[in-house]
């Protein structure tokens, strides 16, 4: 199967016109099916947006957690100044 493969190919590469045919169709439908477009479309249509969405709330609740804890370590430093002064 791949000796028959390699030599049409050999055959239309031999040939000018085949081989401008060939490659300018294969990267016209390369460009088509990976344009921005077409992806779009597909993250609206079937599901993107939502899973966009939900990407979005993830990485807001992982800030908020963070700020969260650094919040909390610095009013347990204070406590622990303000436990120093008072035991002193």
């Amino acid at each position: 199967m791949a000796a028959a493969l390699s030599a049409l190919n050999a055959k239309i590469r031999s040939q000018p016109v085949l081989n401008y045919v060939c490659s300018t169709r294969k990267l016209a439908l390369r460009d088509f099916t990976n344009s921005q477009g077409r992806s779009l479309t597909v993250n609206h249509s079937y599901g993107g947006r939502e899973e966009a969405l939900k990407l979005q709330a993830q990485q807001g609740a992982q800030t908020i957690q963070k700020e969260g804890k650094n919040i909390l370590q610095q009013g347990e430093e204070k406590l622990k100044e303000v436990k120093d002064k008072v035991v002193r």
